[in-house]
């Protein structure tokens, strides 16, 4: 498994609320020959039943009050078939979005402003 990236996307839907929506992708990968195809189906087949397994994982935890991804994973995600990468590699990208509240306030104290003098 490979952590790819991560990107982050505030909301602020109303004038109270705003959420930092953090896209985060990780890739399930293995190695299959670059002119081998029928290895290379089995390693899509193999590493996307390793994918859905750790979706169901991340729906189980969503589900439950006491985890943190209670409330801050609605349950979507993509997946992007990847290959030939990394010395022939194939696999996976599985793209999720958490959602986290986040602080939107603006704190002058924090800020040294410059003045115009008269």
């Amino acid at each position: 498994m490979l952590l790819e990236s991560h990107d982050s996307e505030v909301r602020m839907p109303n004038k109270v609320a705003s959420f930092n929506a953090r896209t985060i992708s990780w890739m399930i990968l293995d190695f299959a020959p670059n002119d081998n195809f029928e290895k290379q189906e089995q390693v899509l087949d193999e590493t996307e039943t390793i994918a859905l397994e750790v979706m169901s994982y991340f729906k189980k935890c969503r589900e439950d009050h006491a985890h943190w991804l209670y409330g801050k994973y609605e349950g979507d995600f993509e997946m992007q078939k990847v290959g030939p990468i990394f010395d022939n590699r194939f696999g996976w990208n599985v793209i999720i979005q958490i959602k986290n509240q986040q602080k939107m306030c603006f704190e002058a104290e924090k800020w040294n402003f410059p003045t115009e003098s008269v």
